[in-house]
């Protein structure tokens, strides 16, 4: 009987290891913004969860969000180790346009408010979270 009650009891503990992350939520859910700056009150917005793969950006953008999400991946969930993926670029202090990314990344608070001198720029630093 006790062999029987340990063993249910470590099939258990073995299944409750093999629950995937995304059962408790996207390893990946960040709010992302931008605008230009030169027109501060038109803000546009969108979502991008991964594990599970979704959010707005891919049916108010169609953006790739699987792409993006891969991109993520690739990067650990850092957005800092995107820059360079397709070629480095840097934020500027007086860029044309704004972008506001917040959140969580695998388990890491995101908050950046950050300035770009042109889409190309964005680009190269974030990838397909800015390609739709």
């Amino acid at each position: 009987m006790l062999r029987k009650l340990a063993g249910a009891l470590t099939a258990i503990f073995l299944l409750a290891l093999a629950v995937p992350a995304s059962a408790t939520g996207p390893r990946v859910d960040l709010s992302i913004q931008w605008n230009h700056t030169n027109s501060p009150n038109i803000v546009y917005s969108y979502t991008v969860t991964c594990d599970p793969d979704g959010g707005t950006g891919e049916t108010d953008w169609y953006m790739d969000i699987w792409i993006a999400c891969d991109d993520l991946r690739q990067a650990g969930g850092d957005l800092d180790q995107m820059n360079g993926l397709l070629g480095d670029c840097a934020p500027t202090a007086n860029g044309t346009l704004r972008t506001r990314i917040t959140g969580t990344s695998y388990g890491q608070p995101v908050n950046r408010d950050e300035r770009w001198p042109d889409w190309n720029c964005l680009r190269r630093a974030y990838g397909y979270l800015f390609i739709f």
